[in-house]
């Protein structure tokens, strides 16, 4: 029979002083690896978080880390990233925003007729025969490019009518 031996001990060392980065510093909380919340849930209700206060009916409010004006101030920069940064799901257009869309695809539409009626017009034509003349000019010289002045658009009082009907788009 073997006897039990004593253990050797182990050299009293030191372990490895373990120092965090600036960013660990600056975190009061660390991240848990389950959440207690989806982000469905939390997506949906983290505006209407707040910081507890004694007029709600609690016995005593403590602040262990910070003291109450911190910690509404930490909440509400966390809440202010959360609604920069969260997807918003509920989000429906008011009827404003449907008013003057449709406001804005009927001018579209009339503009899109007129800017086809004038291409169909013989003016429109001529036009297209003498930008395709300006092209094939353009590409036979070697580099002596003048180009042709521009009305001043916002100079223009109808945006469908810059002269002989020729529409600006």
């Amino acid at each position: 029979e073997k006897k039990d031996e004593p253990m050797e001990e182990e050299d009293e060392t030191e372990p490895p002083k373990v120092e965090l980065t600036d960013e660990e510093k600056k975190m009061w909380f660390c991240k848990p690896s389950v959440t207690d919340l989806t982000h469905q849930v939390l997506n949906e209700t983290f505006a209407s978080f707040s910081i507890p206060e004694k007029s709600e009916g609690f016995d005593e409010v403590r602040f262990e880390w910070q003291k109450a004006e911190k910690s509404k101030d930490y909440l509400s920069k966390w809440v202010l990233e959360r609604k920069r940064t969260a997807r918003i799901d509920n989000l429906v257009p008011s009827q404003w925003f449907q008013d003057t869309l449709k406001a804005w695809m009927k001018v579209y539409m009339e503009w899109q007729t007129k800017q086809a009626t004038f291409k169909s017009s013989p003016a429109g034509a001529a036009k297209v025969e003498v930008e395709k003349k300006e092209v094939e000019k353009k590409e036979g010289e070697d580099g002596d490019e003048k180009e042709k002045p521009q009305a001043d658009i916002f100079s223009l009082e109808d945006v469908c009518d810059v002269g002989n009907g020729e529409p600006l788009f």
